[in-house]
């Protein structure tokens, strides 16, 4: 926006102005400065006295100083590291490190497509009981060691009536894993799954 539109939007220097986004946060104070790029976009601007506010949470107050709204439609780029060296004069090299990309096995991407089925029965509105013992058969036979698909099949078991699968599931997470923090983990997810039910 240029200049001329933006003072017709009450967004310049000096004006108490109040921006509520679409996604609910609420910006409200005056504002003192603003930058633009070498291109003439905007992308800074500075408030005092500023209240900012995603429904009844406040995110920031004027007590805390000049606020800086950084303005755009994307993050383009980032990396690890602080955005502004100079700033806080010190100088970084660029991280010689980059990301790295992770090359699953089938295996692994067998796990993925069960947790892809089971994600469908969850959304659907009915249970399928035959498909959810066979992805259990594949996870006690394949990956002995994932515990966390095994609890969300207890769990959408748990919103059908009792059944020996139901009870099968449970007896396995109880009985099957050895690792103490695992343990408690599955205890702590059977509890909270319990209780949401015995409130239904």
């Amino acid at each position: 926006m240029s200049p001329t539109d933006l003072e017709a939007y009450g967004i310049y220097e000096g004006r108490n102005t109040s921006l509520l986004f679409e996604g609910g946060v609420k910006v409200n104070g005056e504002i003192i400065t603003g930058k633009r790029n070498l291109q003439g976009k905007i992308i800074l601007i500075s408030f005092r006295n500023c209240t900012v506010t995603f429904g009844d949470q406040i995110l920031f107050k004027p007590s805390w100083g000049i606020y800086d709204m950084a303005v755009g439609a994307s993050v383009i780029s980032a990396f690890s590291g602080i955005a502004d060296p100079n700033a806080f004069g010190q100088q970084f090299e660029i991280p010689k490190e980059k990301t790295h990309k992770i090359n699953y096995s089938s295996k692994e991407k067998a796990l993925f497509e069960l947790y892809e089925q089971v994600r469908a029965i969850r959304k659907s509105d009915q249970t399928d009981h035959r498909i959810l013992k066979d992805i259990f058969g594949q996870l006690r036979s394949n990956y002995p060691n994932d515990w966390l698909l095994v609890l969300e099949i207890y769990e959408i078991l748990s919103y059908t009536e009792s059944t020996q699968l139901s009870q099968e599931v449970k007896l396995h997470l109880t009985q099957s894993y050895s690792d103490k923090h695992i343990k408690q983990l599955i205890e702590d997810g059977i509890q909270l799954i319990e209780k949401q039910m015995s409130t239904m």
